[in-house]
């Protein structure tokens, strides 16, 4: 925290393919409410803020790099996270895993995807317990666009992703036809992620 006040500002991890938490305008500029969280976090310590876009495969390593001080990007409270950096208390939303399905897939419950091929992009931490327990082919993909291209594209039978961002694409006319069949599984507590020298930090 001092390392941050001395130079007067703080580099926070943002998403900018996830909204509406952190998405672009059509004029570049970043926006969402995760973007607004980071400022008033800036506000409130007193500092400039600076934002860095990271994506569901790279957070992670941008926090470990040094890259930015504390990532506010739809982070999901686990285990195995907590090994690496601190989780910061309270949470701020809540979430857990859907299938994004293509139409008429007629998928009653998530049993039916054994056998199956399911789309999932990196940093999902339901990805390997999800495919173990219902005994789905993974096909991954490096960001969550280009596994929704594989989903039009009918490679897979539907995209293994978080129920909120699921039902925003919902909302738009390009999936009106696609469907969310599936209960909400693995459901976790999102939460500001930092080193753990920042959190301790009086």
């Amino acid at each position: 925290m001092a390392q941050i006040k001395k130079r007067g500002e703080i580099i926070v991890g943002v998403k900018t393919d996830y909204p509406p938490f952190g998405q672009l305008t059509p004029d570049g500029e970043m926006q969402g409410l995760e973007h607004d969280l980071a400022q008033d976090l800036a506000n409130r310590i007193g500092v400039k803020l600076k934002r860095v876009s990271v994506t569901g495969a790279n957070r992670l390593q941008k926090l470990e790099e040094g890259t930015v001080d504390i990532l506010i990007a739809t982070l999901g409270d686990t285990a195995e996270r907590r090994k690496v950096s601190a989780l910061v208390e309270p949470g701020y939303y809540q979430s857990g895993a859907t299938l994004l399905a293509r139409p008429l897939s007629n998928l009653k419950s998530w049993q039916d995807l054994q056998g199956k091929t399911v789309c999932i992009s990196q940093g999902g931490y339901f990805n390997a317990s999800m495919a173990q327990m219902y005994l789905f082919t993974p096909l991954t993909f490096d960001t969550p666009g280009q596994a929704k291209l594989a989903l039009r594209d009918g490679r897979c039978i539907g995209y293994l992703f978080d129920n909120i961002a699921a039902w925003t694409e919902l909302q738009k006319p390009e999936w009106s036809d696609y469907q969310v069949l599936l209960p909400a599984e693995k459901v976790v507590t999102w939460r500001l992620q930092c080193q753990d020298q920042l959190k301790q930090t009086p």
